[in-house]
């Protein structure tokens, strides 16, 4: 005959009382935690979509100013007399008061990039390069009002090469003749790291023979051959992946011959976030720890 095994009251309590209070206790750690996260994540991603918008809005901004630029140079194109004479009366369109029109007020108005076209597609006056007048710009009218995107980057030629160049375009008419005028601003190192809207931030430009840093010692060139940031399913470097969360924007980039599609990208810095949530984690897996010792003490 067996004996029976009497349990005491006090081992039958801790038996039913730990794992109840355990799981209880893991379910809230569990869910606090799974809050606190979702709540980081969230502003992370909020900050990601501000950080973005502040960069398209700023890009839209300048390119507003210097449509506004434009309009204005157009307004007293119109109301010069010397030039309409000289352009649409003798069609003297050698002549140095048209030739040295955009030189004459390009700096003046902040650009590094001007050029006056007739309807024919024939270059009346360049800002920058001023003795390539005379050129067929008919395919960079063409390319330009064929973009399909808010954000128009140009390829300006220029003595040593060519400048790529935030645009803008605005046409007007002098009695029966159509004229076109397109200016803009260099998108270099400087301009992009004013795009910037936090210090850990970079922005990057990036075309299929162009690219540009805001933080070049950060994020080199090199770095970033390796795969295609126009690509969107190309991936970039694990390294890279880790620390940032990559935005673009699409831009149209076009020259006197094609358009092709650029990207302006956006790489937020997730260093706070993972801090945060490691910080997190770390205090949660401490609580745990205390709380599981605290109800193994309380029970025995």
């Amino acid at each position: 005959m067996t004996r029976k095994v009497k349990i005491p009251l006090s081992t039958k309590f801790a038996l039913t009382f730990v794992p109840l209070f355990l799981i209880a206790m893991l379910m809230t750690i569990y869910a606090v935690h799974r809050t606190v996260t979702l709540q980081f994540t969230e502003r992370y991603q909020n900050d990601l979509q501000m950080s973005v918008n502040a960069v398209e809005r700023e890009l839209k901004n300048r390119q507003q100013s210097i449509e506004r630029q434009l309009q204005q140079l157009v307004s007293r194109i119109q109301d010069d007399h010397e030039f309409r004479l000289y352009a649409s009366v003798l069609e003297n369109l050698n002549h140095p008061y048209i030739v040295d029109y955009a030189p004459m007020y390009m700096t003046t108005m902040g650009l590094q990039a001007l050029e006056i076209i007739d309807e024919r597609g024939v270059v009346l006056s360049l800002g920058q390069y001023r003795s390539a007048f005379g050129g067929d710009a008919r395919g960079l009218v063409r390319n330009i009002v064929e973009a399909d995107t808010g954000i128009t980057l140009v390829r300006f030629d220029y003595p040593d090469g060519y400048k790529l160049c935030l645009s803008a375009f605005e046409s007007f008419r002098i009695g029966n003749r159509s004229y076109y005028v397109i200016g803009g601003i260099e998108v270099d190192e400087q301009f992009l790291g004013g795009l910037q809207t936090h210090a850990r931030n970079i922005v990057l430009l990036r075309t299929p023979d162009h690219f540009l840093s805001s933080n070049p010692d950060r994020v080199e060139s090199a770095v970033l051959e390796e795969f295609d940031l126009t690509d969107e399913a190309s991936d970039p470097p694990e390294w890279l992946r880790d620390e940032y969360s990559f935005s673009r924007l699409t831009a149209s980039v076009t020259d006197r011959d094609t358009t092709t599609s650029g990207g302006i990208y956006l790489l937020h810095s997730r260093r706070e976030h993972l801090l945060l949530l490691k910080t997190l984690n770390e205090k949660i897996a401490a609580i745990t720890v205390v709380g599981i010792m605290f109800v193994i003490i309380l029970a025995f």
